[in-house]
């Protein structure tokens, strides 16, 4: 199934609900307290005084997974993040 966004089109059939079989120490490393993600990008493009003025690349981040909920964390909860030394910090929102 494909959707088109402002961004784009989306393919639905990436997140798909199963997931083939996973190897021991492969399934050893999902249940760690550290993750190794990759930075991606995204961009969007300028637009100023009814010209479009050219593209902003950005990076992102995406966080996902049952290990964010053993993490303490819930679908719908307000986080900060915070920069920290070169780190990011992500806490419950207070």
């Amino acid at each position: 199934m494909h959707s088109n966004t402002s961004l784009g089109t989306f393919n639905d059939h990436h997140f798909a609900p199963h997931r083939p079989a996973v190897a021991p120490v492969a399934r050893a490393l999902a249940t760690a307290d550290t993750r190794q993600l990759t930075l991606t990008y995204s961009s969007y493009q300028h637009r100023r005084d009814g010209f479009w003025t050219g593209s902003r690349r950005f990076p992102v981040l995406r966080l996902s997974g049952v290990w964010l909920e053993r993490a303490g964390f819930a679908p719908g909860q307000r986080v900060q993040v915070r920069v920290d030394a070169g780190r990011l910090v992500i806490e419950p929102a207070g």
